[in-house]
């Protein structure tokens, strides 16, 4: 059975003073916010389409990808010395 995803929607006013209503760009089986609920948004001024909830799952999603490519380089990166090191 397919379960339906949920993509909350946030309403917040943007330092240029416009209101703005923004689908989040993650979803879930779960439903965390139930509508009226406040929330922490975090937003780019340049870009406040692009806003996010300040939650942990949000946050974590943020540096998963640059963690992942960050370790990959450190290990590239020590089997290029190891390698270097055996050939010399």
């Amino acid at each position: 059975m397919l379960q339906e995803i949920n993509y909350p929607v946030v309403r917040f006013t943007a330092d240029d003073g416009r209101r703005r209503d923004v689908q989040m760009s993650e979803g879930s089986e779960l439903q965390f916010y139930e509508a009226g609920d406040e929330v922490t948004v975090r937003y780019d001024p340049q870009h406040p389409l692009e806003a996010r909830i300040d939650s942990f799952g949000s946050n974590a999603l943020m540096w998963i990808l640059p963690g992942i490519t960050g370790i990959l380089g450190l290990a590239f990166g020590g089997a290029v010395l190891a390698v270097r090191w055996l050939t010399k």
